[in-house]
């Protein structure tokens, strides 16, 4: 049994008397703990996109842990959340294939890396999330997710970290598509990184990283399945495109 909603419609309270439900979209809530709290009794559900429309504070973090926590056959969760949240109490299901929090320009991020963001998630296909930090550790994590075919990864400019973060090699074996945004500092691709990636879309503030001669390497040549690059300023209206028969090196 599915269940799909829009932006305007307004759900109410009793919706974990659906025990059924598989699928559960787009489910917008404003300020209702109980709504919250009744999605934990849905518990045969696979696919759950919501929308937080109130302020994130420990209530909704503490009601929300506890209902994910409780929906052990999840394979997919679009979740938007308006300011820096933080799930690390969560018990994710195991079979995860999707977690996607589009936080980009919408005030929303997580402030690290979940905890349980790791190569437990052995079927973890595509990713999304924003990160008000990055550390190179989590980095390599992310490279050691077995499925990972697509990844999204913004990071908070305003913190950011201004050295470089490396790819390192063996990391990400299945990625296919990769977008990365507001990194302060450049990203290098080594060797036997990213060996299957055909996408590449890397979005970076231009001068913060540029040598005195406007020339950086970020490694793109041991990318040897690169079919299609942008690269380019965040404050820029268009990317500047190159193939991969030039490469920026």
């Amino acid at each position: 049994m599915c269940l799909r909603v829009d932006a305007w419609t307004t759900v109410p309270n009793g919706i974990g008397s659906l025990t059924s439900l598989e699928e559960l979209s787009k489910l917008s809530i404003n300020s209702s703990m109980d709504i919250i709290e009744d999605m934990g009794h849905l518990t045969k559900l696979r696919v759950l996109n919501v929308d937080f429309l109130a302020e994130w504070n420990e209530s909704i973090k503490n009601s929300l842990v506890q209902s994910l926590s409780k929906l052990q056959k999840l394979q997919s969760i679009d979740i938007s959340i308006f300011g820096e949240c933080n799930l690390d109490a969560c018990v994710v299901p195991r079979r995860l294939c999707r977690f996607a929090a589009p936080t980009r320009r919408l005030g929303y991020w997580f402030s690290n890396l979940p905890y349980w963001m790791n190569p437990s998630l052995l079927h973890l296909a595509f990713l999304s999330i924003t990160l008000r930090e990055l550390q190179q550790k989590d980095l390599e994590i992310l490279g050691r997710l077995p499925a990972l075919r697509n990844l999204d990864l913004e990071v908070g400019e305003d913190i950011g970290i201004r050295g470089r973060l490396f790819f390192t090699c063996s990391s990400f074996p299945c990625l296919i598509q990769c977008e990365l945004h507001g990194f302060i500092g450049p990203v290098v691709f080594q060797k036997k990184t990213m060996p299957k990636l055909t996408n590449l879309r890397y979005m970076f503030p231009v001068r913060e990283i540029a040598g005195i001669n406007g020339y950086f390497d970020l490694g793109l040549i041991n990318l040897p399945s690169l079919k299609n690059v942008t690269v380019g300023s965040g404050q820029e209206e268009q990317a500047t495109k190159r193939s991969r028969k030039r490469p920026l090196c």
